[in-house]
This record gives structure tokens, C-alpha cells and sequence, in this order.
């Protein structure tokens, strides 16, 4: 599917498409993941947008945004939020981990939102390992409708595990030529990890900008 952003249909389909039911047996929470083909295009602002943007439905529940850029995620910069604990502490903990550590690692954000920080030491975030990300994010979707996934552009085995749990998978791209070849080599990717094509959402963000392509260009 593919989207153009920003528009205010976009963020209704989107939202839409989060809170849709998970089938019998399945965790109370949907996940959605957010991810650049490159630095630089807007993916954490999304995912960031699209956090507060389902907070504010007074019909929606609480919703947390996990940022899994380890290495250098700037989401609490971006909300001049405040943090003590961030996602490194599931590895440190991850023994003892349950909802209530979890629920101890998140920053409130505002009402009916909250964040898990990226590590602020670059060595911490060296101990970050999938098996954490994977029972962390268990506990989240159990007390959260919607989980919102913030990962980087450059592809490591914790954003491979996210990739693979989400539900729905939002590829942020540039109508570039650099833009949509780095899009084409996702889509390649995906299709080899076995994701179900209809899971991907492509995103053009700055469509129309000062030396992009054309609508007629890029489909």
C-alpha cells in the first residue's frame, strides 16, 4: 500500500489500520513498526506523530512508543523529555522481568502515552539482544492497545525481531531515485523474510519537495 505523507487521510488510514482487532488469542496490543530506507526522512518524527496522534482519541487506549534505534535514537531529545531508565535496563534485568519492571522503564510523554527511551550509552545499548526486545515487547501489548516501533535505517537483529512482530510495517521513503532504490531493496528483504506483502506500507514523505520526482516518475 502505498501512502502520501503528510495528509490528513494518511493519519486516519493509519490510525485505522492500528486499531484494528487482533484475532482470538492473540495479545491485547497491535504493533507497529516505523522505518526509514535512509537516515534523515522523517521516520522517527512519524512514528513520534502517530503515537500522540492515537493518544488523543478519547476511544483508543494507552499507547507506547519504543525507541529501537539503540545506538542513537533521539525520540526523548524530540519530546525534551527527561529519563532515568531506558530500553538497556531489559538486559540488565532481564531475570526479573515483568509488567511491573517494564511499567517502571517508561517516561510519561503526556496523557494516555508513554516512551521507552533508547539507551544513552552506546555501550549498554552493545547488551540490547533480541530475546530482551521480544519479552519486553510481550509485556508492553499486554498493557498497551497500541505499541509504536521507532527503528533505525540501518538493520540489526533487534530491528529484524521488530520487523517481524509488528503487525503492520510503515517504510518511510524520499521520492528520490536514491529514495526508491533503497525502497526497492527493502521490499526485496521483506519479501525474503517471509513477510506478507499486504503487512508493508510505503510512505512518501516530502512529496513535492525541491528535487524530488513526480507523481508520474515514481509510479
Amino acid at each position: 500500500m502505498l501512502f502520501r505523507s503528510p495528509v490528513n487521510a494518511f493519519n486516519d488510514a493509519i490510525l485505522r489500520l492500528a486499531r484494528q482487532s487482533h484475532f482470538t488469542g492473540q495479545p491485547a496490543g497491535r504493533l507497529l513498526a516505523v522505518i526509514g530506507v535512509k537516515g534523515g526522512v522523517g521516520a522517527s518524527h512519524l512514528a513520534l506523530n502517530l503515537a500522540w496522534s492515537y493518544s488523543r482519541d478519547p476511544e483508543a487506549g494507552n499507547v507506547t512508543l519504543v525507541d529501537l534505534d539503540l545506538y542513537s535514537g533521539d525520540q526523548a531529545v524530540l519530546m525534551d523529555l527527561d529519563h532515568k531508565r531506558d530500553i538497556s535496563d531489559v538486559s540488565i534485568n532481564y531475570d526479573r522481568m515483568d509488567a511491573v519492571f517494564i511499567d517502571s522503564l517508561l517516561t510519561e510523554a503526556g496523557p494516555g502515552m508513554r516512551l521507552l527511551a533508547a539507551p544513552s550509552d552506546p555501550v549498554a545499548a552493545e547488551e540490547v539482544k533480541p530475546e530482551h526486545v521480544a519479552r519486553a515487547l510481550d509485556h508492553l501489548l499486554d498493557s498497551n492497545s497500541l505499541v509504536v516501533l521507532d527503528l533505525p535505517s540501518r538493520l540489526d537483529e533487534v530491528s529484524l525481531l521488530a520487523l517481524d512482530r509488528a503487525d503492520a510495517v510503515l517504510v518511510v521513503v524520499e521520492p528520490t531515485v536514491v529514495g526508491l532504490a533503497g525502497a526497492r531493496r527493502f521490499m526485496s528483504l521483506s519479501s525474503r523474510l517471509g513477510h506478507a506483502p499486504e503487512k508493508i506500507h510505503v510512505i512518501l514523505n516530502r512529496d513535492g519537495a525541491k528535487g524530488c520526482l513526480s507523481q508520474s516518475d515514481v509510479q
